[in-house]
């Protein structure tokens, strides 16, 4: 199997299955608030100091703005 082969997926849900299942996705699940949670969380693995084989994927379920407004798209 070459390495291209290796990493291709059908679609999205696919790729986070696999990386659910080899333990590099992070479910959040509690309300987030986009603009003054979501982005530096994510942020935060880069500049951070987080080592890149250490960084995970993120998986937001329960996406709200600052206004309350409820996003009904998980956001990855």
């Amino acid at each position: 199997m070459t390495n291209n082969q290796k990493n291709s997926y059908r679609d999205l849900h696919d790729h986070i299955e696999a990386l659910d299942a080899a333990g590099l996705l992070v479910r959040v699940d509690r309300p987030i608030d986009k603009d003054s949670e979501m982005h530096p969380l994510v942020r935060w693995q880069y500049v951070g100091g987080v080592k890149e084989e250490e960084r995970k994927a993120f998986l937001f379920t329960n996406i709200r703005n600052k206004a309350g407004r409820v996003y009904d798209i998980p956001v990855s």
